[in-house]
């Protein structure tokens, strides 16, 4: 087995490696199981980067069944903005019969949207392995 081999693997075997889609300024994007798994890549989600960050996603939710999980792992500031993004992504997918999750959110931001009540309205999970297993 060679570090290629090592490196294409899932850490965990029952669970199917994400394979890479694509990449963007905003988010890279894989899939697993045929939901798409998208990183935002940026650390604000505020009105600048939410309309491009939607595209992206609601372009490769749309090639896989509008099933996504948005891995926010990297976004330090969500903006009412980036809300309104998720909102929208949200509705999309449902509307179309799939289903969106959000995962591994900063704390901070996971109290905001206790707050205002969108962790009511939205899937969200703890980690990304959580997410996929909820599908």
């Amino acid at each position: 087995m060679g570090l290629k081999d090592l490196f294409s693997k899932s850490k965990n075997p029952d669970q199917p490696a994400e394979t890479p889609v694509a990449e963007t300024s905003h988010a890279h994007i894989a899939e697993s199981n045929g939901i798409a798994v998208a990183t935002v890549l940026c650390e604000r989600y505020s009105e600048h980067e939410s309309k491009p960050i939607e595209n992206d996603l609601l372009d490769a939710a749309s090639k896989r069944g509008h099933k996504l999980i948005i891995d926010m792992s990297k976004v330090a500031m969500l903006a009412s903005a980036g809300i309104g993004s998720l909102i929208s992504l949200h509705q999309a997918c449902t509307k179309a019969g799939g289903k969106l999750v959000v995962c591994a959110i900063d704390p901070q931001i996971g109290q905001m949207l206790k707050l205002t009540r969108m962790d009511k309205m939205l899937n969200i999970a703890s980690t990304r392995e959580q997410a996929i297993e909820s599908f």
